[in-house]
This record gives C-alpha cells, structure tokens and sequence, in this order.
C-alpha cells in the first residue's frame, strides 16, 4: 500500500503554526512524507525589534500561537527525513537540490519558507504547492494578514493555495479560503484560525493536486508587502484601529464586503 501513496516533501519553518501543517500530513495514512525541510530563524531576529510594542506584539503572537497549537509540537519523523538549515540559503544549497531530485517527490508543499529560486521552478515544474496566509493577488509578501487588518480591509484576511511561478504570491491559484471572524477578535486569534481551518482543504488538495484546475487572477491593486515594512507606526494603526472596533465595522459590512471581494472556491475540492 506504500507506493500508492504521494511522495510528499515538505519546505517549511520550525514554529508551532508550521508544526502543526507538518503533522497534518505525517498524521494522514494518505500520504508518505519523504523528507521535511525545516528553515531555522536566528534568535536575534526577535532582538531587532527593539520597542516594547514590538516586543509586545511578538509575545502575544508567540502566545496565541501556543493556545492553538501547543499539541503539535512534535514531530514524528525518522532520523535523517528532517534537515535544518539557515533561513534564506536554500536556494544557495545544491546538495538540498540533490537530495530532492533523488526522492523525486510528487509534490513539493511550501509553507512559511523562502521564496523558491529558478533551480527548483525548473526541475520540479507543476510540482510545488505553496500555501500563502493572505489572499492573493490582493495581498502578497509577508505578514499579509497583518497588514489587511492594520489597513482596515479584514475581507482581504485568509489563505491562498497556489502553484509557484517567478514572482511572488503570483503563481496560478487553485484554492483560497476565509476565517470566520467574531466580534472579540484581535489580528492573532483570527491568523491562528486561518492556518487552523487549512486541514480539510489541504488534504483534498494534495490528493488531487495534479486534476484540480488553477486560475490567474490580475490584480493591478495587489499590495506587497517586506518584512522590513513592519514599523512602529503600523504597530500604531494597528491598535488605533482596535480602538475604532474595526471588527464590530466589518461584521456590519460583512456580506457586502465579502461579494464585492470574491475569492477562488475550488469546485472540484
């Protein structure tokens, strides 16, 4: 029964919300997770954010995180199926390349990594699925549900499964979906809930990736967005916002909001 199963390798960090996509493969009978490819983020990039309402925002992000997560924690994986490399040197790894062109995996799943370079586009062509938390095309960068929520636009909160191209957040989407938002929400709680609601979908799609049609949506309004954008005015606008019950403002404007912004439903799921 092994060999009917996909060949997954996995590309992602080694945070609890990545954990948590990790386990949710390794703990299908579906599939065979081949290797796991975990990118490692020096300690000293929480130090850069040197105010208290940096330190802050990442303690309560850290917190949130735990509260959703804590049960995923470990992985379950033989010795040798899971690297750990720098953040940011994959695509300068050749031996990575290597070891993957050997496993010869049937889909390459992306998550909270760095962006894959032309290397891999060209061996594994139609082989990567990336999962964005953002909505694409609106949306694309880093932190995007981050920055919906600090710019007033909660419909544009969500998660993108997309097959990857040469940019970034452009690649043909096959899938995206929206969190349900209650009234006492905060921009963690409803980020947390994205990446949890992924499951059900994930799967599906991983089982079909190679029979689900995709689809290229223009945007000449697209946002994007570097880590080096986040500041303290943001953090500002994000609490002033907070202050203004952005949240109580949406659900109000809910069903207007959400037809306007359509996103891609995957009828074949």
């Amino acid at each position: 029964m092994n060999s009917a199963k996909k060949k997954i390798v996995i590309i992602t960090g080694n945070s609890l919300r990545h954990k948590y996509i990790q386990n949710i493969i390794l703990n299908s009978y579906k599939f065979k997770v081949s290797l796991i490819i975990q990118e490692i983020h020096k300690k000293k990039d929480k130090k850069s954010h040197s105010s208290k309402s940096k330190e802050s925002h990442f303690k309560l992000r850290d917190y949130y995180e735990k509260v959703y997560f804590k049960d995923y924690s470990k992985i379950n994986l033989k010795k040798g199926k899971i690297i750990s490399i720098k953040a940011n040197t994959l695509n300068k790894n050749d031996k990575i390349l290597k070891i993957l062109k050997n496993l010869k995996p049937d889909i390459i799943l992306c998550f909270g990594c760095s962006v894959l370079g032309s290397k891999y586009l060209k061996v594994f062509s139609n082989k990567i699925l990336n999962i964005h938390l953002g909505l694409s095309p609106f949306y694309r960068g880093q932190a995007t549900n981050y920055w919906a929520f600090v710019n007033n636009e909660i419909q544009f909160i969500g998660a993108t499964f997309h097959k990857i191209d040469r940019g970034i957040d452009t690649g043909p989407i096959i899938h995206q979906i929206r969190p349900k938002v209650y009234l006492k929400d905060n921009v963690h709680t409803i980020g947390n809930r994205v990446i949890k609601d992924l499951k059900k979908d994930l799967v599906k799609i991983l089982l079909n990736f190679e029979n689900l049609k995709s689809f290229k949506k223009k945007n000449n309004k697209s946002k994007y967005f570097k880590s080096i954008d986040f500041t303290e005015k943001s953090l500002n606008q994000l609490h002033q916002n907070y202050k203004d019950k952005i949240i109580f403002s949406f659900l109000k404007r809910k069903k207007l909001l959400l037809n306007k912004y359509p996103i891609i439903i995957n009828k074949y799921l």
